[in-house]
């Protein structure tokens, strides 16, 4: 034998009668013959006499009464009517019963009992789902049970609460659920749980739009997407950890709910998951309500399926022409129009031709922008039709005339737009993901690694990876982000390659390099005859190697003119009081770059001593931290290695990096002798950060260290 959801309730009823003397049911009609409005005490007034009371009609005078005997220990079930005329009561329910504990430390143990939703033909003051109202007051607790197991056990729950209840039953789905048996014991108040298991999307939804919800599932699962249903159960308490954790294994999120979108519970749930588990989200939540208008009475009015349309197509306008700009829309969304009826002007490469309707009927709405270029087969809007039209225009159209190039957009035939840019219109993916810009948190034209959502963000950064490692994946989501599975799919590759753990000198040259590129960096060069360096250095003991003749040169520059190694932060140039050049020193394993404290002011032989110091220390894995902060440049002698030519890129805190090639022999013309003498020549690069100091000021400085090195003699 099977009980339905309404059965439940007044089963749920008798035994909180039955149990408990101090609960009596209060409302219109509840103790006559015909059981309320819905037949949900039926029977209960016989049963129990004196305890199934009528009311008058004044829900504020109900509701009063209801919380004047909670007061003195009762526990009432208000019945109304229909949640509509709960709005009348809102005073009682909000500002008294809401609060009374609170300011007098009395609990009001009262019950609501909220047939909610709608039903076609209801109309406005019918049909309302008022969750959210009571929602967003405190003091109250909102139940909005969705199976008859729960309509039963919650209802027994919420008397029991010494808290306010307002409890939320859905009125379609009085007949339309059954169960085998009613439980003994459900879920605690607040606890949310997970109605179908799935791991594409998460959908949250309570009351008449979870079995929707399943229903969508059941249909999405033919196509080979599995989807999470969670059942909130109570949308306040609100149980967000369920929530969380759903979306965790998922990666989206709709929240799906019958009533109106503004500041509803589906916004909630929204908001807790973007400030909480921003980092679980593969995808921008979405939400699905009734539309932001009053429900209407027409059963036409609530169904898409009754209300048939049918696309106005860009027609093909010649053989060779493949796509016109919309120069001109004559109708509106509302305009009724006849067949074969002229509503845009668009315009070719060849002349103005006019797009007529495919049909009579009435324009819903328009999909294309003034001035914008649109494809040949593309959707530039709907007609409301009969059935007979929509169903023979349904069979004739081919597969790409099914895709619309736009979200709606309300244009005016009056209505001036300003030119925009020619856009091509790409076709939707499997999600139903793609040129919608407008609606999008990306670009539409961002591509792999670019962009991630924030789910994969989060694993990176569990996993210490960044965007540079992933720079070869190319996503698969929305406008080709790369997803959770994107990911995983990548480290699953890598797995069959051959690999080793990085050494800690590679991982922090590696986090610097990828710090520096954040910055607009550029490079210049030039040559420089080393030959009055080498022959400087033969007098010297012990002999400096031409990195340190660079190193002094670019301290000595510097010291007449700091200003060019400074950092912009901010909006503020921080120049350092000391000259401290870094030196590039090759270790087994990476580059350490130990800095020298006052170079400008540290001779050629005190550097050659420090130098061979440090690459001591270096080959020791005995340069510290401290030992390598601070510079304000750096040199790098890529020429030891026979590298003629580099742009080194400079470190993270530092704003310019100083490199020197292999010399070579090159023949050079000798005016006095005139001969071709050899000469050995060096190219010289000076990388630097754009924002501290431009191309001129870079070129003047390298030009000055080329001077000093060509006068050694002064270093």
């Amino acid at each position: 034998m099977s009980i339905t959801y309404l059965e439940a309730i007044r089963e749920a009823q008798a035994k909180l009668l039955r149990d408990d003397e101090r609960v009596f049911i209060y409302g219109q009609d509840v103790g006559g013959t015909f059981g309320g409005a819905f037949k949900a005490t039926k029977g209960l007034a016989k049963e129990f006499p004196g305890r199934v009371l009528n009311a008058p009609i004044s829900e504020d005078a109900i509701v009063g009464a209801a919380i004047g005997a909670a007061m003195q220990g009762m526990r009432p079930i208000v019945e109304m009517q229909f949640a509509d005329f709960s709005s009348i009561a809102l005073n009682q329910i909000l500002n008294n019963a809401g609060t009374h504990y609170w300011r007098t430390n009395v609990p009001i143990p009262i019950t609501v009992r909220l047939p909610s939703g709608g039903t076609k033909g209801s109309g406005p003051f019918h049909s309302q789902s008022m969750e959210s109202i009571y929602a967003h007051y405190p003091g109250l607790l909102v139940m909005t049970p969705a199976t008859v197991e729960d309509a039963y056990t919650m209802l027994i729950e919420a008397v029991a609460i010494d808290d306010p209840v307002i409890y939320c039953e859905h009125k379609y789905l009085y007949y339309h659920l059954k169960a085998d048996k009613l439980p003994e014991k459900g879920l605690p108040t607040g606890r949310a749980r997970i109605a179908r298991e799935g791991r594409d999307l998460t959908i949250v939804s309570y009351s008449a739009m979870l079995q929707e919800s399943l229903a969508a599932a059941e249909e999405l699962a033919r196509e080979g997407l599995e989807v999470e249903v969670v059942d909130l159960r109570t949308v306040k308490p609100l149980d967000t950890d369920t929530v969380l954790a759903s979306v965790a294994r998922t990666g989206r999120l709709l929240c799906v709910g019958e009533s109106f979108p503004w500041g509803g519970a589906t916004a909630e749930v929204i908001a807790r998951v973007t400030s909480q588990g921003f980092h679980l989200l593969d995808a921008a939540p979405q939400r699905l309500n009734a539309k932001d208008t009053p429900i209407p009475y027409h059963p036409n009015l609530w169904s898409i399926e009754s209300m048939p349309q049918v696309p106005i197509i860009m027609p093909q306008l010649g053989e060779s022409i493949a796509e016109a700009t919309i120069v001109d829309i004559k109708v509106k969304p509302g305009d009724e129009v006849v067949d074969d009826q002229e509503i845009m002007d668009v315009e070719t490469n060849k002349a103005v031709m006019g797009v007529t309707t495919p049909c009579k009927g009435k324009i819903d709405k328009i999909t294309v922008q003034l001035k914008e270029t649109y494809p040949v087969g593309a959707v530039l809007g709907y007609v409301e039709a009969s059935e007979a039209d929509a169903s023979r225009f349904a069979k004739q159209a081919p597969p790409t005339l099914q895709r619309e190039v736009a979200e709606e957009i309300p244009t005016r035939a009056d209505q001036e737009v300003a030119p925009v840019r020619e856009r091509k219109i790409p076709t939707r993916g499997r999600d139903g993901e793609g040129a919608r810009v407008g609606d999008l948190p990306v670009p539409a034209v961002t591509k792999g690694a670019s962009f991630m959502s924030p789910r994969v963000r989060a694993r990176m950064a569990e996993l210490q990876l960044t965007t540079a490692d992933l720079a070869g994946i190319m996503g698969t989501g929305a406008s080709n982000r790369v997803t959770i599975k994107d990911l995983e799919s990548f480290l699953h590759k890598i797995e069959d390659q051959t690999a080793h753990e990085a050494s800690a000198i590679r991982a922090g040259v590696a986090d610097a390099m990828r710090r520096s590129w954040t910055r607009p960096l550029s490079t210049i060069g030039s040559s420089v005859n080393l030959d009055p360096v080498l022959h400087d250095r033969q007098s010297r003991d012990p002999k400096p190697g031409p990195g340190l003749y660079v190193l002094r040169a670019l301290a000595l520059a510097l010291s007449k003119n700091p200003i060019a190694a400074a950092k912009l932060i901010g909006n503020r140039v921080v120049q350092s009081n000391s000259i401290d050049v870094g030196i590039a020193v090759e270790a087994e394993d990476g580059i350490m770059v130990p800095v020298i404290r006052g170079a400008d002011k540290t001779s050629l032989l005190d550097l050659t001593t420090k130098y061979k110091e440090l690459v001591d220390l270096a080959r020791q894995r005995r340069i510290s931290p401290d030992m390598q902060a601070g510079g304000i440049a750096t040199v790098s002698n890529f020429g030891t290695f026979g590298m003629e030519w580099g742009t080194p890129i400079p470190l993270p805190d530092q704003t310019l990096l100083l490199g020197l090639g292999a010399g070579k022999k090159v023949p050079f013309w000798d005016e006095e002798k005139k001969e071709f003498v050899p000469k050995t020549e060096a190219q010289i690069t000076l990388s630097f950060d754009h924002r501290s100091i431009d191309g001129g000021g870079a070129g003047r400085l390298l030009k000055r260290v080329i001077e000093l090195l060509e006068a050694p003699s002064t270093l």
